[in-house]
Protein backbone atom coordinates (compact mmCIF):
# COMPACT_ATOMS: atom_id res chain seq x y z
CA UNK A 1 0.00 0.00 0.00
CA UNK A 2 1.22 3.29 -0.72
CA UNK A 3 1.89 5.93 1.73
CA UNK A 4 0.31 9.16 1.31
CA UNK A 5 2.51 11.95 1.30
CA UNK A 6 2.46 14.91 3.67
CA UNK A 7 2.23 18.29 3.05
CA UNK A 8 4.55 20.87 5.10
CA UNK A 9 1.75 22.66 7.39
CA UNK A 10 0.60 26.21 5.99
CA UNK A 11 1.74 28.53 8.42
CA UNK A 12 0.25 32.50 8.27
CA UNK A 13 1.32 35.81 9.07
CA UNK A 14 0.60 35.84 13.02
CA UNK A 15 1.73 31.90 13.22
CA UNK A 16 4.89 33.48 11.78
CA UNK A 17 4.80 36.56 14.49
CA UNK A 18 3.97 34.23 16.99
CA UNK A 19 7.53 32.09 16.02
CA UNK A 20 9.85 35.35 15.79
CA UNK A 21 8.04 36.52 19.12
CA UNK A 22 8.52 33.13 21.02
CA UNK A 23 12.15 32.82 19.24
CA UNK A 24 13.23 36.77 20.62
CA UNK A 25 11.49 35.84 23.99
CA UNK A 26 14.07 32.67 23.98
CA UNK A 27 17.27 35.12 23.03
CA UNK A 28 16.50 37.39 25.25
CA UNK A 29 15.07 40.44 22.75
CA UNK A 30 11.29 40.45 23.25
CA UNK A 31 11.71 44.37 24.16
CA UNK A 32 13.48 45.15 21.49
CA UNK A 33 11.04 43.26 19.31
CA UNK A 34 7.98 44.47 20.44
CA UNK A 35 9.65 48.39 20.20
CA UNK A 36 10.36 47.85 16.87
CA UNK A 37 6.54 46.05 16.26
CA UNK A 38 5.23 49.69 17.44
CA UNK A 39 7.14 51.57 15.49
CA UNK A 40 6.04 49.45 12.61
CA UNK A 41 2.44 50.06 13.99
CA UNK A 42 2.81 53.89 14.02
CA UNK A 43 4.19 53.98 10.87
CA UNK A 44 2.03 52.32 9.04
CA UNK A 45 -1.02 53.86 10.72
CA UNK A 46 0.50 57.82 10.01
CA UNK A 47 -0.62 59.70 7.14
CA UNK A 48 1.98 59.52 4.06
CA UNK A 49 2.68 62.94 4.78
CA UNK A 50 2.76 63.44 8.35
CA UNK A 51 5.27 60.45 7.71
CA UNK A 52 7.59 61.91 5.40
CA UNK A 53 7.69 65.34 7.43
CA UNK A 54 8.92 63.49 10.56
CA UNK A 55 11.43 61.70 8.55
CA UNK A 56 12.82 65.06 7.48
CA UNK A 57 12.46 66.56 10.70
CA UNK A 58 14.43 64.03 12.31
CA UNK A 59 17.06 64.19 9.40
CA UNK A 60 17.48 67.88 9.96
CA UNK A 61 17.33 67.39 13.97
CA UNK A 62 20.26 64.97 13.54
CA UNK A 63 22.19 67.01 11.31
CA UNK A 64 21.98 69.61 14.01
CA UNK A 65 22.90 67.57 16.44
CA UNK A 66 19.57 67.99 18.88
CA UNK A 67 19.14 64.06 18.70
CA UNK A 68 22.89 63.62 19.30
CA UNK A 69 22.43 62.22 22.74
CA UNK A 70 20.00 59.71 21.77
CA UNK A 71 22.22 58.84 18.68
CA UNK A 72 24.90 58.25 21.23
CA UNK A 73 22.81 56.14 23.49
CA UNK A 74 21.91 53.34 20.62
CA UNK A 75 25.72 52.93 19.77
CA UNK A 76 26.19 52.23 23.33
CA UNK A 77 23.27 50.28 23.24
CA UNK A 78 25.12 47.96 20.25
CA UNK A 79 28.21 48.36 22.21
CA UNK A 80 27.06 46.84 25.30
CA UNK A 81 25.39 44.02 22.99
CA UNK A 82 27.98 43.30 21.04
CA UNK A 83 30.60 43.12 24.45
CA UNK A 84 28.20 41.20 25.88
CA UNK A 85 27.85 38.72 23.23
CA UNK A 86 31.87 38.34 22.88
CA UNK A 87 31.52 37.40 27.30
CA UNK A 88 29.14 35.13 26.57
CA UNK A 89 31.09 33.44 23.64
CA UNK A 90 34.52 33.61 25.63
CA UNK A 91 32.45 32.06 28.64
CA UNK A 92 31.17 29.38 26.59
CA UNK A 93 34.29 28.30 25.24
CA UNK A 94 36.29 28.54 28.64
CA UNK A 95 33.09 26.08 29.84
CA UNK A 96 34.08 23.39 27.01
CA UNK A 97 38.14 23.71 27.30
CA UNK A 98 37.25 23.04 31.08
CA UNK A 99 34.89 20.07 30.01
CA UNK A 100 37.72 18.59 27.51
CA UNK A 101 40.23 18.65 30.12
CA UNK A 102 38.25 17.34 33.00
CA UNK A 103 37.20 14.41 30.51
CA UNK A 104 40.90 13.96 29.54
CA UNK A 105 42.10 13.76 32.71
CA UNK A 106 39.26 11.06 34.00
CA UNK A 107 39.86 8.78 31.02
CA UNK A 108 44.00 9.13 32.13
CA UNK A 109 42.79 7.86 35.65
CA UNK A 110 40.39 4.76 34.99
CA UNK A 111 42.51 4.40 32.07
CA UNK A 112 39.69 3.77 29.57
CA UNK A 113 37.52 6.39 27.15
CA UNK A 114 33.88 7.50 28.87
CA UNK A 115 31.26 7.26 27.01
CA UNK A 116 29.66 10.66 26.17
CA UNK A 117 25.97 11.73 27.96
CA UNK A 118 25.50 14.36 24.81
CA UNK A 119 22.81 13.07 22.90
CA UNK A 120 23.74 14.96 19.80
Amino acid sequence: MAKKQQSAPKVGFWQMVRDVLVASLNKGQFPLACCFVLAIVISVRMPEGDLSKLAWRLLDDLESGKVLGYALFVLALLGWYGHSRFLRKMASDEMNRVTRERNRLQEKAIGQPLESSDKK
